[in-house]
């Protein structure tokens, strides 16, 4: 059975904040053999949405506040999410599905008048557009992989 919690940072004990750190570095440093710096000092202000069967961590993702420039002016008017990760040996259940179904209603809850939006890997632009996502842009490059802008407003 999954269970699925959402934590602040300061929630998370140090083997959950171990286990998130394993699965991110299994997944996007030695599967998709990109070598960048995961710790990025937004984990900190994030909230965190864990994904266990039996204990263990198996799908993850983080969202965070961020601020954007509205007529010269700065607000906390949008919604990123990222780190969206299924362990190998559970995918094909619909893990990912779940994560983005939990992640929509958290923030239709907690953040209704927010934008909501991510630097998807461009392979799973289609995935995030199931969820309603548009992409913004073209095509970049971020950490030698192909990435896509995707917001989904409203």
């Amino acid at each position: 059975m999954l269970t699925l919690n959402w934590l602040s940072f300061p929630e998370l004990s140090i083997m959950q904040l171990y286990d998130i750190l394993k699965l991110r570095s299994e997944i996007f440093v030695v599967e998709q053999q990109c070598a960048f710096l995961d710790i990025d000092g937004l984990d900190m202000n994030a909230i965190h949405l864990l994904a266990t069967e039996n204990d263990k961590l198996v799908a993850y993702l983080r969202i965070y506040q961020y601020q954007t420039l509205i007529n010269t002016k700065l607000t906390n008017n949008g919604i990123r999410f990222g780190r969206v990760i299924t362990a190998n040996h559970v995918r094909g259940k619909g893990y990912g599905k779940l994560l983005m179904t939990e992640l929509l209603n958290y923030c239709n809850t907690h953040y209704p008048q927010h934008e909501l939006n991510c630097s998807a890997q461009y392979r799973l632009k289609k995935f995030y557009e199931s969820f309603g996502f548009i992409e913004q842009g073209d095509i970049y490059l971020e950490d030698d992989v192909d990435h896509i802008a995707m917001v989904l407003q409203r």
